[in-house]
């Protein structure tokens, strides 16, 4: 498949932009609709772009200029005490993950794993981590936790690391990758993110509807 980023079929880059946030939210509600008609239950709706720690930032995953998908990225995450069996390592967590429904055989989740454990190498991390509802006994269920774990375990390559509960109680899974530098990523997904938050906030890009 060729894309219009470049050479490159796909570009990863902030979202800084009223364009690009208003994108990425139509690409969450699309997704939130497509599970509710399957009886599924979506993720928060909260608004890609949002008032977030200064050490967060929402990244998309444009092809054609438009996201097939998005992620929040927080590079100093906190040691949760419910990771205590984990080690306070740096590493790169990830949130707010969502993807364009209807597009498994492009392999978007994967895709932007790949693209998450170069980043954390850059950065100089150990690890990529992320946090999602799920328990031991959901990975022998068909509902959509045990679905998603599975999906992320088998597909993606993520490693369950550990069980726990929040303070809140609620059962979560902590799901680990470790940082890999990919030098040959950038005809497949051309980095345009900076190592920096200030540097991302102040990153020039094109917006929606023109050639990156």
């Amino acid at each position: 498949m060729e894309g219009t980023t470049g050479t490159s079929v796909y570009a990863m880059r902030a979202i800084t932009t009223a364009e690009d946030r208003a994108a990425v939210k139509r690409l969450v509600e699309e997704r939130n609709r497509w599970l509710a008609t399957r009886l599924i239950a979506g993720p928060s709706m909260t608004e890609a772009g949002t008032t977030v720690p200064e050490e967060s930032l929402t990244v998309g995953l444009f092809e054609d200029d438009q996201p097939v998908g998005c992620l929040r990225l927080q590079r100093q995450p906190r040691h949760e005490a419910h990771w205590a069996a984990e080690p306070a390592e740096p590493s790169l967590l990830l949130s707010f993950a969502h993807s364009t429904p209807g597009r498994a055989s492009d392999r978007i989740g994967q895709l932007m794993s790949i693209w998450a454990q170069d980043f954390a190498a850059r950065l100089g991390m150990a690890s990529v981590r992320c946090e999602i509802p799920g328990s031991p006994a959901v990975l022998s269920e068909g509902r959509r936790p045990g679905r998603l774990l599975r999906h992320l375990r088998d597909r993606c390559g993520w490693q369950i690391k550990h069980h726990g509960r929040t303070p809140a109680g609620r059962p979560v899974a902590l799901l680990q990758l470790p940082a890999l530098a990919r030098p040959d990523l950038a005809p497949l997904i051309l980095c345009r993110v900076p190592l920096t938050i200030r540097d991302a906030a102040r990153a020039p890009h094109t917006s929606i509807g023109s050639q990156p």
